[in-house]
């Protein structure tokens, strides 16, 4: 029998992996979160530093980029950062969210990879990208994949976008960093260089 722990890490990861998915293919809507957080002044001409003091992190993002705590798909949403959109064709902004969930006990990075990809795996979705990934100066790991297309009423009225998303996370102590970055297909490789370098900018104070 599989020990409870690790049987609650699983639906955590499957919490953390699916909303996020099919949010961004649906565009559905949450309660707000509550968490404030302000940009501070600029680093360089084209980026700004994110400052979040509630959880000790800090991060870059393209000064022309949308800054939002609004509308997160999870509950352990803390922010996400949204790419302008360039005329009345431009569906959905490239996005780069951030979530850390707090577990009571510490969590393993090999323990979570495994239970994301195995949760990923029984929902039926293929991971085409999974590899180690050094984030916030700490052993993570990254994987690219594609969500379910949605389902239901409506359809045909609402434009059909594919998209890919890449997941990126780490562990420290008991805290889980996840940062999703989801973009259509068409845009995914645009706008990779410009999130690889709001990742290798986050900062962690413990």
């Amino acid at each position: 029998m599989q020990p409870l722990s690790s049987m609650y890490l699983a639906v955590s990861a499957v919490s953390l992996v699916l909303p996020v998915a099919m949010a961004v293919a649906i565009g559905s809507i949450v309660t707000p979160n509550s968490v404030s957080a302000q940009p501070s002044t600029a680093t360089s001409s084209n980026f700004l530093t994110y400052d979040n003091p509630t959880y000790k992190l800090k991060m870059q993002y393209p000064a022309d980029w949308t800054v939002s705590t609004n509308a997160l798909p999870t509950y352990s949403g803390v922010v996400a950062f949204y790419s302008p959109l360039q005329n009345l064709q431009d569906i959905l902004p490239a996005e780069l969210s951030l979530s850390i969930t707090t577990y009571l006990e510490p969590i393993s990075m090999d323990e979570y990879t495994q239970t994301t990809l195995a949760a990923l795996d029984q929902q039926g979705i293929q991971v085409s990208d999974s590899s180690d990934f050094t984030l916030a100066g700490k052993p993570g790991h990254r994987i690219v994949f594609s969500p379910p297309e949605p389902r239901g009423q409506g359809s045909q009225d609402v434009p059909q976008v594919s998209i890919s998303i890449m997941q990126t996370w780490t562990t420290i102590g008991n805290k889980v960093y996840l940062l999703s970055y989801s973009a259509e297909d068409s845009k995914f490789q645009k706008y990779l260089p410009i999130v690889e370098q709001m990742l290798k900018s986050v900062q962690v104070q413990q």
